[in-house]
């Protein structure tokens, strides 16, 4: 127990030092990719998705994971609606589309999780670079 109580710790940090965007970002990734790979195990073949298909399901997962996402900020970690839903829905349109994307091209259909974590890290880290230069960060419009 001591153990898993370690590892959780590490992420956290990990975490708090990449910043509030990487973490929606990986979060969105992770719960998309999650999705694709339960939409790939019903499905024998691996699915192969046309151009509006992934436009389709990638809006469904960014609407999904930014509602998620909202509710656990707003709700759980105190943030004001207005400072995060503008910063976590282009977040969550971004990296779930990109997701659904580069697993239906490369067809990597189980490895959809690790696929969206990485993409929704990079996504995330992009906009906190995005934000530190614009100096419109989530924490300095304040939490309750």
């Amino acid at each position: 127990m001591k153990a898993i109580a370690k590892l959780a710790a590490a992420i956290g940090r990990l975490f708090e030092a990449l910043g509030i965007c990487a973490t929606v970002g990986f979060i969105a990734g992770v719960l998309a990719g999650i999705v694709l790979m339960l939409f790939a195990v019903d499905h024998t073949p691996p699915p192969v998705l046309s151009g509006q298909d992934v436009v389709k399901i990638g809006l469904i997962l960014a609407v999904a994971t930014a509602g998620l996402l909202l509710f656990y900020l707003c709700v759980l970690c105190r943030y004001t609606f207005v400072s995060v839903f503008v910063p976590v829905l282009v977040n969550c349109l971004l990296t779930c589309l990109l997701t659904v994307w580069l697993v239906n091209a490369t067809g990597l259909w189980n490895w959809a999780v690790f696929i969206g974590a990485i993409v929704g890290l990079l996504v995330g880290r992009l906009f906190c670079l995005v934000c530190r230069f614009t100096a419109a960060r989530a924490d300095a419009y304040g939490m309750y």
